[in-house]
């Protein structure tokens, strides 16, 4: 019995005439290829010089390679996705890829003044979407290499142990070489107390919710810290807004308050630490075996309107217990994931005895075509019964973002598959609002069907 040939690909990339025009020093110093599936273990690269143009990568395995060139401009370096290519057994292919790219400098700055720094741009979501990082000089001038048009995440730290400021998005349509950068100005300071006393090393976390200058969706802001000897932090160069503010003990005791952010006045915040409340309880699969390593995921809403999400993992046993700090949710929309691709959803009020079952008729979906897929909460099923599963957050976890999500074992019935676009969409969902939202998708999935859900066209074919 003979051994299949392995297949070859050779890579002769090139960049577009007016960018190789505009950037002289541009060069491709290398390319490398990666199977689509698979560890880095099979990770080919070829580097590139002025007397090497073109890249050959013998004995490649069947199957889908993801090719990549690196790209050089005045000392920095970035990876730039080309294609996937499908490489068959005794396949000799070539091509000649067309470099686009996008050179993108100016001033990271704060009160006026320039910022060293290391800012942070993450691409617009999409195949090969990565975080790029690049160091502004002392009077805060950066230059960079961007893939494509869009909208760029931007964060940035002053140091490497500092966490990253985040900042709006910022929309860049082309080479630009003026861009500005400001850190905001706003500064908080949170003092921890439990029973009077000051928590040193508690958990603080803050975060806004906002529409985004990018059209259909949300603005998320987040940062952690953790609290000195005397129970206090203080964060700065944070947006002007409504700001979460939540601290989390050591013994599992939690407090949040929301405050108003203004550049022109510091602001400051006392959070006692209590019991809160507590949903515990346990997952059990359809023939009532605890659902080990399964995770939960609750939505709801605070008195003030603002979503808030509280997750955890079952133990060996099934068993989950999640904190809230007071005062107490009164509804919880849940869902869980197991690891055997089986879900289920279950409102409830913080109890210490829940015991959920999933349910032995499910069907199967694989939900495809949502290049913003990354984008956290943004897609949810909708039960007929009011019921959510958070779509993004299960992609994520499971780590299914970068291709089809198929969901083994959906419960059998009626489903809509809705998203959300804003700020106050996701508010209609934490308050469990979701049924008014438009439906992206309607279908009722049967025992044992398979299912398949094009998120842009809203197709539902049953699959055979």
């Amino acid at each position: 019995m003979s051994l299949a040939e392995a297949g070859q690909l050779t890579v002769v990339p090139r960049f577009e005439a007016s960018f190789k025009g505009e950037n002289p020093n541009a060069e491709i110093v290398g390319v490398v290829v990666l199977p689509e599936e698979g560890g880095q273990a099979d990770r080919r690269s070829v580097a590139l010089n002025a007397s090497q143009r073109e890249a050959v990568f013998p004995g490649l395995k069947a199957g889908s390679w993801k090719v990549v060139a690196l790209v050089g401009l005045d000392g920095l370096t970035q990876p730039i996705d080309v294609t996937v290519l499908k490489i068959e057994d005794g396949d000799k292919k070539k091509i000649e890829p067309v470099i686009e790219l996008l050179v993108v400098s100016g001033h990271l700055t704060s009160r006026g003044r320039g910022v060293a720094a290391s800012i942070q741009f993450t691409d617009p979501p999409g195949p090969g979407a990565i975080s790029r990082r690049v160091r502004s000089a002392q009077d805060g001038s950066f230059r960079t290499i961007l893939p494509r048009p869009g909208y760029y995440g931007i964060a940035a730290r002053r140091e490497l142990a500092d966490p990253d400021v985040e900042l709006a998005p910022i929309q860049i349509e082309r080479s630009v070489y003026d861009v500005r950068i400001e850190l905001p100005e706003g500064s908080l300071s949170v003092r921890v107390f439990s029973d009077g006393t000051p928590v040193a090393d508690a958990q603080v976390t803050v975060s806004m919710l906002g529409d985004s200058r990018e059209q259909n969706q949300i603005l998320r802001l987040a940062r952690t810290a953790r609290t000195n000897l005397a129970g206090e932090v203080v964060l700065d160069e944070l947006q002007n807004g409504i700001w979460l503010v939540r601290a989390r003990g050591k013994d599992e005791k939690v407090a949040e308050k929301t405050i108003e952010i203004a550049a022109a006045h510091p602001a400051s915040v006392r959070l006692d630490l209590d019991g809160g409340s507590t949903l515990q309880g346990s997952v059990s699969d359809s023939a009532g075996n605890p659902a080990g390593a399964a995770a939960v995921n609750c939505i709801y809403s605070g008195s003030e309107g603002i979503p808030r999400i509280g997750s955890s993992e079952t133990d060996s046993w099934g068993k989950f217990a999640i904190h809230f700090p007071n005062p107490a949710p009164e509804r919880l929309q849940c869902g869980v994931a197991t690891a055997d691709g089986a879900i289920g959803i279950f409102v409830t009020a913080p109890v210490d005895d829940a015991h959920w079952t999933l349910p032995s008729a499910t069907a199967s979906v694989t939900l495809t075509n949502w290049s913003d897929r990354g984008n956290r909460d943004r897609y949810w099923l909708l039960a007929a019964d009011g019921g959510l599963f958070d779509v993004s957050w299960a992609a994520r976890k499971l780590g299914m973002l970068d291709g089809p999500f198929t969901i083994r074992k959906v419960p059998a019935g009626a489903w809509s598959v809705v998203r959300v676009d804003s700020a106050g969409a996701f508010s209609m969902v934490a308050s469990g609002g979701a049924g008014a939202l438009p439906k992206i998708a309607q279908v009722r999935f049967g025992a044992g069907e398979h299912h398949e859900i094009d998120m842009k066209s809203g197709d539902t074919s049953p699959q055979r």
